[in-house]
């Protein structure tokens, strides 16, 4: 028998011998110290165990208040919840996993644990609506105090939280707060409650998504008007002045436009200028929700010229263009997507201002006039590198892209430019043919690369990166010299893309590599030089890589899928 199993006869007479030689004391401890060790949702039964077998009779029930049962019921789905993060901590939560329930990863708390906490929130919901706020504050108290010992932790632990509003709960925690407390306590109890030094975002204001209430949320999370609210809302406002945080900044912007309305807002954000660019988006938001557009659009231009290029910036061009919308004008739309592309430079701004600038018939002009403020713009970065790249092939400057890619020193194409330009000089040097499919499909794939996690890729505006592309590369009128130093160094970079790929046997990019042979056969073949697409096509497929079945499967694929191709026989 396997040293982990026993017999009953053997393991009842162990627990004899034991119990024997145990006090009452020692016995009442052993009893106790094995509860302890009982897991949270295994309690209820261990008792009724031990009550199964015992003779002492069955105590009354329990007949604790409303409060201290629910407080009970918090601590033990807290007890549980550590528990679990302890076993997850240190491996033995794994010991009890199926193995085809695996995961690498495990959430800290489980969505049984999740529902619980979710109940006992919606209870104090139902107390909140009837009206019984006392008890309804004591346990949101509870609850928010439970999480954020588990955030301490774990800062997205309670992410499985999101089909509960916790911000609607925390705005009527505070509301329970303001009706219940004294009223020398309710401006420090509310900002604790609120959470005057809560994260928001840095880069944008967005009150909507924030997971925190403003007091706006506070004051509708009940029927009718709040008591009291002048003088509180002039302590409020002394207290917030003295906080640091930009949640006490979005706060005190509330407050000044709860007492002195938009003009109060307009005056603090001039005040605050660039060093909280909230006081602008917050003003330009108020006059937005008061219909005024002409006035938002004067707030607009004013937040472009006081704050500097980055993403507040952004947002304040972005209200311009919604602004300009309104008001049917133009001008104001393509000056707000060039503000928000000189603000951030970036994929999705430069494709909205490109095709704005195209249906407003000035693309031309407004790309040249942007080339400085573009170039000084980007870093350093690869990223960067290619954004200008693409900059420079929509706005038809194939030379200058030509010659920053000539200094890529990388072989792979994936993060750089020479992938881009490589497709770009093929499709000018082969006539701008739209015949060339292998050559397009090549340029395609490395103009929708997203270079950014903003960017989806293609689709995004009513045109694209590639579409863009195109445009710019056939306004360019390529010369002799030109054309045959564009071919020489496709030419060079191409051979040694495919020798790079396939004689380290790099599987999974094979195909790319049959793509760069099919473009440049492709262009040899548009350009009248079908000996040499031909000799150029053996020397990969039939001589130096004959052994290499697979990367000669995606080569004939690539070839069959041409037109122009088909003239090559393999």
């Amino acid at each position: 028998m396997p040293k982990n199993k026993m017999a009953l006869k053997p393991y009842v007479e162990a627990i004899e011998q034991l119990c024997s030689r145990l006090s009452h004391d020692e016995l009442k401890t052993l009893i106790i110290n094995i509860a302890k060790e009982t897991p949270v949702r295994e309690r209820k039964d261990f008792l009724e165990k031990l009550y199964s077998y015992s003779t002492a009779a069955k105590p009354p029930p329990n007949r604790k208040n409303a409060k201290e049962k629910i407080f009970h019921r918090i601590d033990a789905v807290k007890e549980e919840i550590q528990e679990r993060i302890e076993s997850i901590e240190d491996g033995s939560y794994w010991d009890f996993v199926d193995y085809d329930d695996f995961e690498e990863e495990v959430d800290s708390i489980s969505e049984e644990q999740t529902d619980d906490l979710i109940g006992i929130f919606e209870e104090a919901d139902n107390l909140f609506l009837d009206g019984r706020l006392e008890l309804a504050r004591d346990i949101y108290q509870r609850l928010f105090q439970a999480i954020r010992e588990f955030d301490e932790i774990d800062n997205s632990a309670f992410s499985c939280m999101e089909k509960y509003d916790l911000k609607e709960a925390r705005s009527r925690y505070c509301r329970c707060i303001y009706e219940t407390v004294p009223k020398k306590d309710r401006v420090g109890q509310i900002m604790a409650a609120i959470d005057i030094n809560a994260n928001i975002s840095e880069r944008r204001l967005g009150l909507e998504q924030e997971l925190y209430p403003m007091l706006c949320d506070i004051i509708e999370a009940l029927p009718g008007d709040m008591k009291d609210l002048d003088s509180f809302l002039k302590d409020w406002i002394s207290a917030l002045e003295k906080q640091q945080s930009n949640r006490a900044a979005t706060l005190l912007a509330e407050a000044v436009f709860f007492t002195k309305g938009t003009d109060g807002v307009s005056e603090l954000a001039r005040k605050w200028g660039s060093n909280q660019p909230r006081g602008y988006l917050y003003w330009i938001e108020c006059l937005i929700n008061e219909g005024h557009w002409k006035q938002a659009a004067g707030a607009c231009l004013e937040a472009l010229d006081k704050l500097p290029r980055n993403s507040f910036r952004e947002q304040a061009a972005g209200y311009l263009v919604e602004a300009g919308a309104h008001l049917s004008d133009n001008s104001l739309i393509l000056q707000g997507k060039r503000e928000q592309l000189i603000s951030v430079p970036g994929e999705e701004n430069l494709l909205d201002f490109v095709e704005e600038a195209g249906k407003q018939k000035v693309r031309e002009a407004e790309l040249e006039a942007l080339q400085d403020i573009i170039r000084k713009s980007v870093k350093s970065s690869p990223g960067d590198n290619i954004f200008y790249t693409r900059y420079l092939l929509m706005s038809g400057k194939v030379k200058e892209a030509f010659v920053h890619a000539k200094s890529e020193s990388k072989v792979g194409w994936s993060d750089g430019r020479a992938g881009l330009v490589f497709g770009g000089v093929l499709y000018i040097v082969c006539g701008k043919s739209r015949k060339a499919k292998t050559i397009n499909d090549l340029l395609n794939r490395y103009a929708e690369t997203p270079i950014s996690f903003s960017w989806k890729g293609p689709g995004n505006a009513g045109t694209s990166m590639y579409e863009e592309i195109l445009k710019g590369l056939d306004q360019f009128e390529i010369g002799p010299a030109d054309e045959k130093e564009f071919w020489n160094w496709a030419k060079k970079i191409g051979r040694a893309r495919i020798d790079h790929i396939v004689s380290n046997k790099h599987r999974g990019a094979y195909d790319r590599a049959a793509a760069v042979l099919g473009s440049l056969c492709e262009c040899l073949l548009l350009c009248h030089r079908k000996n040499d697409a031909q000799k150029l096509a053996h020397e990969f497929y039939s001589e130096k890589y004959n052994r290499h079945s697979a990367f000669r499967r995606e080569v004939k694929s690539v070839f069959s899928s041409s037109e122009v191709l088909a003239a090559i026989s393999l």
